[in-house]
This record gives structure tokens, sequence and C-alpha cells, in this order.
């Protein structure tokens, strides 16, 4: 593999831009990964295009190779190569393949911490969706140093202990033959090197907190414990010597906010509808209170009771991912007005006296009393 021209394997001309030597990569990663096909040479094809690439893509790399060839690169293997190629970088909008397809493939991923972020809505904005922007405390990689922790080229040493590569190998004699195990180095805690000078920004950790700003579109339609997860915008950790870094995931969990007229049950909505005594008894238009901050004129029918529920359809939450909505029941709460004039209570005295007959008299003080209490305002009939 040494051999061969790193041009040539990745299909480019000597002077092809950047941004050519990264799509050929790209096409050529995906068709020669093993996991994506049954070829037997595919995992050496692949060894083969990412080591090329690693070299073509760092100018330094480049300038070497195209001087004096593969020996211009000196004593560097292929771990070593790829484990500073920007692999989100490459496959971005790929939802993160290539940490995927790496698993178990010999080149072990170091993977961040997810981040949770808890946003609360309204009903009302859950009706219409909402798009927002957060601010998030998250680690990332220390642009000083790039994330080595050091001050520079000159503040790390190679690790003497593993010799750069941020494992120690142990071989173990058994009866059944050589045993071969890795473990990370624990002089240089597998970064391959040991810092002289530590960075000044991130003090030789390697990584800083930041506040960073995510765009998020939440859907219409959607309830508490709703989630949205945004790969790789979680929290970036420092990977040892042979593996390779892949920053956590954002999860997003929505909660909304309950309402002080509606009750929400999925994409239904229940409210209580006060409705005056007069208007349950003869029928008539009552207003109806929408989500979306409307309202809707409705007819209810003679006679209702206190306590009917109707249905007004396609009138409750819209269905998340779909262009449906749900039901609005309404049910019908009556009203007593708390105060009459005299004029209107003999209007009901006298529909109560011809609705319920009983005797006169006994009427009449009734009625003299509650009058001179509703007048005086006062509670004088026990």
């Amino acid at each position: 593999m040494a051999q061969k021209d790193y041009y040539e394997i990745l299909g480019v001309s000597r002077d092809a831009t950047e941004k050519e030597i990264k799509s050929a990569y790209r096409q050529l990663a995906m068709k020669y990964h093993p996991d994506r096909t049954d070829d037997p040479d595919a995992e050496e094809k692949f060894k083969e295009i990412s080591e090329a690439y690693a070299v073509l893509s760092d100018p330094e790399k480049r300038r070497q190779y195209d001087m004096l060839g593969r020996a211009g690169l000196g004593d560097i293997n292929w771990e070593d190569l790829i484990r500073n190629i920007n692999f989100d970088d490459i496959f971005e909008g790929m939802g993160g393949i290539f940490s995927h397809l790496f698993r178990g493939r010999g080149v072990r991923v170091v993977r961040g911490r997810d981040v949770q972020y808890n946003i609360e809505m309204t009903l009302e904005q859950a009706y219409r969706g909402l798009d927002t922007t957060i601010n998030i405390p998250v680690y990332e990689k220390c642009d000083e140093c790039n994330g080595t922790g050091a001050a520079g080229e000159s503040s790390q040493e190679v690790c003497g202990a593993c010799n750069g590569r941020g494992q120690m190998i142990r071989e173990h004699a058994t009866p059944m033959g050589k045993v071969v195990a890795a473990s990370t180095c624990n002089v240089c805690g597998g970064r391959g090197y040991i810092i002289v000078t530590p960075c000044m920004k991130c003090n030789g950790i390697g990584r800083v907190s930041r506040t960073r700003s995510v765009d998020v579109k939440i859907p219409a339609g959607v309830d508490s414990g709703y989630g949205v997860k945004l790969r790789g915008m979680g929290e970036m950790v420092d990977a040892p010597g042979g593996c390779v870094a892949e920053p956590g995931d954002l999860y997003i969990v929505v909660k909304v906010r309950d309402h002080e007229i509606f009750q929400r049950d999925g994409e239904n909505l229940y409210c209580n509808v006060p409705v005056i005594f007069t208007t349950a008894i003869l029928g008539g238009d009552i207003s109806i209170p929408l989500v979306n901050g409307g309202e809707k004129v409705f007819n209810i029918p003679p006679y209702t009771q206190s306590g009917t529920t109707f249905r007004l359809k396609g009138f409750g939450m819209p269905v998340a991912g779909s262009n449906d909505f749900g039901d609005l029941y309404i049910t019908i709460d009556i009203t007593i007005p708390m105060k009459m004039t005299p004029k209107q209570l003999e209007m009901i005295q006298a529909l109560d006296t011809e609705l319920n007959p009983r005797s006169c008299d006994d009427d009449e003080i009734a009625f003299e009393e509650i009058e001179k209490d509703m007048l005086l305002g006062g509670d004088n009939h026990g």
C-alpha cells in the first residue's frame, strides 16, 4: 500500500483542489467501507483511501509527499494519519455515518456527553409550532491548542511509555497460544504525548466551556415529552491515541404548560363555556374561545342542560406530522345573574308560579323578602 500513488488511489490529478480531494474520498469511502459491501478486499481498500486522504488533505503532509513521496512522511502508521481527519465535516448531513460505520472495525470511537435542554411552551405555541434559538453551555475543543492541551507543538513530547500510540500492548503466553491485550496508556492517558507546558486557555484539558446558540424548530401539535434530537450538537471529548472523537447529541425536550381555559388530551381540547340560563332555555348563539386566539359562534338548541357537551370537529390541536386536527369539546356551564332588577324578579316570579304552582300567600311573602334583599344587597332572608 505504501508504494502506491495517493493521487491514483483517490482518482484525482496532482493539482486537485481540497474540495475535489474531499469529494473523491467521500465517494470512495461510501463505496468501499466494509460494512457497506461484501467485497473481501474492502477493508484493505478502505484503509488505503483513508491514508491517501489523510495525507493529501493536510497541506504540510501533501507538500512533503509531493517532494519525497511516502518516505517524506516518516514513520507514521495508519491510525496516526487518520486521527486528525475531521470526519464530521466530510460526512456532513449524513447523520454521523462515519462514526456509525467505524464501530467494531479496529478504530475505537470516543463519544462525547449527550446534552439535554428542556424548553417550555404555551399551548398556543404548541398549536402554531415554534422556531426559536436556545443557548446551551457545552464543552468544546479548545481552539487555542486545537484540543491537544499543550501550549504548542514544542510543549508536548511523544510518550515514551507507549511510543505515541496511546495504548500499552501486552503479550501473554497461554496454553492456547500467545494473547495480545491492549489498554489505554496510564502515563499519557491515551493521548500519545506528554504535555510539557499546558495551554493557558484550557489549562491543559483540551476543552473549554462555551455557550452555543442553536436554532430549534418545534413542529405544530407537539405535547409534553416530545423530543428533538440534534445529532453531533452535544459535547466533544479529547480522543486518546488511536481513537476517533465523536461529539454527543443534543436532546431538546418539550414541556407544554397548563392552560387557564383549555384542558388537553392528545389532539383533543376540552373547555367549559358559561351560558346564561335564559339562552340555555331558549337556545341561541354563544361565543366559543379558540386556542388560536379567535372565537367561533355556536348555536345551542333550546332546553340545553348544564353539563351538556358538544363537539366542534377540527377545532382541536394539530396532529403532529399531518394536516389533521383534533376536536374541541365544550361543556355547557349554566350561570345565574348575581343581581336582578325588581321587574326582572317579577318576571321570574311569574314564571316560577306558572311552572311550580303553590300557595300564593307564601310566594308573595317569599318574593317580598327576596326583592328587599336584592335591593339592599344583603342577606336578610336567612
